[in-house]
């Protein structure tokens, strides 16, 4: 049991992370709260979730996961990753806030399903994290703990529009003061973690060159 819960943190905890920094789909429920439907918000965020775990589904794929002689690039691959993600979501702009469609607001489930959908990027972001977990041997090809991390991935998402929602009920429109400082906070997350990888290469790359040496 331990294990699955092991498998649920880790999942809501990148999901989490990973759907913080400020983007098309927080900002559209942080939005349509502020017109006043907190259930068009939950709505839009079920439906994006939805799609986000259909997709996660698919990065589950034979076709999409690493050969083994491959595996080694994980790390690095994704350190890189994480260093151009924080840079760009520091260094992103305030103006992100638009107005809101009349169709959105009238139909934020569909908005939401929509939206998310064209969001393809979610398909490889994921098959980098199942193979590094797998890699880990923290995540299973067996059902039980592919729907565990599913389901982590689901309450991470679901966590991080919870929050967006909730700033929008408590600071109204005062809450854009904030956008650059939050980038600026969650862009450092991601070098930081990078950093972290970065240093287990070099211990790993260490480690490797005394053995044959």
């Amino acid at each position: 049991m331990l294990h699955y819960l092991k498998i649920i943190l880790i999942a809501a905890a990148i999901s989490l992370v990973g759907s913080l920094p400020l983007g098309a789909l927080n900002m559209t429920a942080f939005q349509i709260t502020l017109t006043g439907s907190i259930s068009g918000a939950m709505l839009f965020a079920l439906a994006a979730i939805s799609i986000e775990v259909i997709y996660v589904g698919i990065s589950f794929s034979k076709f999409l996961q690493f050969n083994k002689k491959w595996s080694a690039w994980l790390v690095p691959v994704l350190a890189i990753v994480l260093i151009l993600l924080g840079f760009d979501t520091m260094t992103s702009s305030d103006e992100n806030v638009t107005k809101l469609s009349a169709t959105v607001i009238m139909f934020p489930f569909f908005a939401g399903l929509t939206m998310s959908a064209l969001n393809p990027m979610q398909i490889p972001f994921w098959s980098l994290w199942n193979n590094l977990l797998k890699e880990r041997k923290i995540l299973g090809n067996n059902k039980f703990d592919k729907s565990f991390f599913l389901t982590g991935i689901a309450i991470g998402s679901a966590l991080s529009f919870a929050i967006f929602i909730l700033l929008a009920l408590k600071f109204k429109s005062t809450f854009t003061k904030y956008m650059g400082d939050t980038n600026s906070i969650i862009g450092l997350l991601y070098i930081i973690i990078a950093i972290v990888l970065a240093i287990r290469i070099i211990k790993l790359y260490k480690k490797n060159q005394l053995t044959l040496s």
